[in-house]
């Protein structure tokens, strides 16, 4: 397909079929992808604002340092895709298909992931500040030195997870599953003092 714009606002793209294509540097706002097919799309430093990707077909999709901010992904397929320093800030996951899904860093601040299965996934380094993983699957994640601070974790299950250096301030961790979960030592104090314990 040939881009004759760098620019994109308020467009429709349900019946696009952009299998195998590669994209870069354009800006989609207000757009709807809706339904449409994407499978191995690959984008390069575009950005997606208040997009609507419910029910696309993302699987084997990769993004390169790509922003998708307040996007809906519910319904969607991003089964094999990957985000390389992305920016999610906003955007919603809960309700989509995302087996095989690999994050490496970026910010998926206010997310939402409601329900999901993120269960031995390698999301280190990532920041998920105040996002919503309430009834979220990360068993036996690696979430090291991620920032989680203000993050929902509501039944969340931590089985096995390995949480050190994470930032974890103002989560309420007593809400989660937790059995061999690894924390630090500082981390173990915040979660006693969440208990109630006073320390001395």
């Amino acid at each position: 397909m040939e881009w004759k714009e760098k620019q994109y606002s308020g467009r429709r793209f349900q019946d696009a079929d952009w299998q195998e294509e590669e994209i870069s540097g354009i800006v989609f706002e207000d757009c709807q992808f809706h339904g449409a097919t994407l499978s191995g799309l690959i984008t390069r430093n575009c950005q997606f604002i208040n997009c609507d990707f419910s029910f696309a077909r993302l699987d084997g999709s990769v993004h390169i340092r790509s922003g998708f901010l307040n996007c809906q992904f519910n319904g969607s397929t991003l089964f094999g895709a990957s985000f390389e320093e992305c920016k999610a800030t906003g955007s919603s996951f809960s309700g989509a298909t995302i087996t095989g899904l690999t994050i490496s860093g970026g910010n998926f601040s206010f997310t939402v992931w409601q329900g999901c299965c993120l269960k031995k996934m390698d999301l280190h380094g990532c920041s998920f500040n105040s996002a919503d993983l309430s009834d979220v699957d990360l068993e036996k994640s690696v979430l090291t030195g991620c920032d989680l601070r203000h993050a929902v974790v509501m039944r969340a299950n931590l089985r096995e997870a390995d949480l050190r250096g994470a930032h974890i301030d103002g989560v309420d961790l007593k809400s989660a599953r937790m059995k061999n979960t690894h924390i630090d030592l500082e981390q173990a104090v915040l979660l006693a003092e969440s208990l109630g314990a006073k320390l001395s």
